[in-house]
């Protein structure tokens, strides 16, 4: 707005201060107006992201309902840790075994001769090593000496460890009293692992390094024969060319960590009960936590006055009575029908109260149908729930909507800002102009009244008049 430099010269009023009153008493009630209605407003938006947080932190307590697996959970331990350790997935019946590890599987290991040094030269030619080549995970490698300097002891060696085509082959260099040992170690176990070194070509000198049973050449002496892992089960023998074996009971998993036959020990399969729970008591916690955040948004406190930030918005009842819904739906065709055979139930202030006794009773002896009460695809509880709150939580849901349309409205409040201030600006123009015309007109009225003061104190008084006649 201009500012006045010089107001009421004439008059002596002061038409700035008077102005600015006036505009401001007059834009006031609308600026007071439009305040509150945007303090309504932002209020109604956090009300809505407290209410969005809640739907978020319930919906996460439903993802792992969802699926049947949370409850396929099983504890499996081993009575002897140094003898096997056991991890089992969800297919696995409960039980206990008895496990004797008679052996461990191990890897094929070669030794050369002695030769002087690392640095001693053997000649020239190509070695060729295989490991079970017929196998999948199994290989040959070629590798050429043509050149007699490269094939020392080490750099035979380095050209193993580094060829691309290596099957699974180390080798490494003992310098024993004796002398140097070339030392080949396979990195697979298993009785069909086994190393076969051939050569051919050059100077014959790689044939020091020729381990060929088939062949009848065994020029490197084995020091570990490659074997299987041998286990037995109850009654029952089982081999496995890894220390890892899975092929013994589906869905079981078991590390061999050290044999030691007439040992017995007992490995141990049970259903995850703990797990379960716990699933079920977030359920309940976060069911509970979106009810009491649902009845402090839409609260009011005939005392105080005071109101809760989405007291009167239908959004929230909407859900809670939905969710009510939700929670006495009955399904068919398993042993459970709805949460209350879990001992579940609604109080007065619409949350879950869990009868510990009737949920464990219901885990132990019907584990898999309270996952399938929770989890069924089409009825399942946690399934129809998250639909629900999908409706809420989605892109262009009921949220981002309601939410999309108080910033418009906050949006339409700044456009009346921007209106008021241009009705303010016309009205102090307005007010300026007319005490600007009564400052001007105060001005002439004291000039002329200055005027006729002087003009009549000029003029003789009556008393003297009558002393001249």
């Amino acid at each position: 707005m201009p500012s006045i430099t010089s107001p009421g010269i004439g008059s002596g009023l002061d038409i700035e201060s008077l102005v600015t009153e006036l505009v401001a008493f007059e834009g006031q009630p609308t600026i007071d107006r439009l305040n509150l209605r945007e303090a309504e407003f932002q209020a109604e938006l956090s009300g809505l992201g407290t209410f969005r947080a809640t739907l978020d932190s319930f919906r996460s307590t439903l993802e792992p309902l969802m699926d049947l697996s949370g409850f396929g959970t099983r504890t499996a331990s081993s009575s002897d840790e140094e003898l096997f350790t056991v991890s089992a997935d969800s297919t696995v019946a409960p039980g206990d075994y008895d496990i004797e590890v008679v052996s461990l599987a191990q890897s094929n290991k070669l030794s050369s001769g002695a030769f002087v040094s690392p640095e001693s030269l053997l000649g020239t030619g190509t070695l060729t090593i295989e490991l079970d080549p017929t196998a999948e995970d199994g290989g040959l490698m070629t590798l050429d000496f043509d050149v007699l300097a490269d094939a020392s002891l080490a750099n035979i060696r380095d050209a193993i460890n580094e060829a691309d085509d290596n099957p699974g082959v180390v080798a490494s260099i003992i310098n024993a009293e004796d002398g140097a040992h070339l030392v080949l170690t396979s990195t697979k176990t298993g009785k069909d692992k086994d190393i076969i070194v051939k050569a051919s070509g050059g100077d014959g000198g790689l044939e020091a390094l020729v381990y060929d049973p088939a062949g009848g050449t065994t020029n490197l002496t084995e020091t570990q024969a490659a074997t299987d892992a041998e286990i037995r089960i109850d009654s029952f023998t089982h081999f496995s060319s890894t220390n890892s074996v899975t092929t013994l009971i589906d869905g079981l998993t078991i590390t061999l960590e050290g044999a030691d036959p007439g040992t017995t020990a007992t490995l141990s399969v049970g259903l995850d009960l703990d797990q379960a729970r716990g699933l079920v008591d977030d359920f309940v916690d976060g069911y509970n936590s979106l009810i009491k955040t649902a009845g402090e948004l839409t609260s009011y406190d005939p005392e105080t006055l005071v109101t809760g930030l989405l007291q009167g918005d239908s959004i929230v009842p909407s859900l809670t009575d939905r969710l009510y819904s939700e929670f006495n739906e009955t399904i068919s065709g398993g042993t459970f029908s709805s949460l209350r055979d879990l001992g579940m139930s609604i109080n007065v202030d619409g949350e879950i109260e869990l009868d510990d006794d009737v949920l464990t009773e219901a885990l132990s002896n019907n584990f898999n149908e309270v996952g399938k009460l929770f989890a069924d695809e089409i009825d399942g509880v946690a399934v129809r729930m998250d639909a629900l709150l999908d409706t809420y939580l989605k892109a262009d849901g009921l949220l981002d909507v309601r939410e999309e349309g108080l910033e418009a409205s906050i949006e339409d409040i700044d456009d009346e800002r921007e209106q008021l201030d241009t009705h303010l600006i016309a009205v102090e123009e307005r007010y300026r102009s007319q005490f600007l015309a009564l400052d001007q007109l105060i001005a002439e009225l004291n000039s002329t009244s200055n005027f006729l003061t002087t003009q009549l104190a000029a003029l003789p008084s009556p008393g003297a008049l009558v002393g001249g006649s």
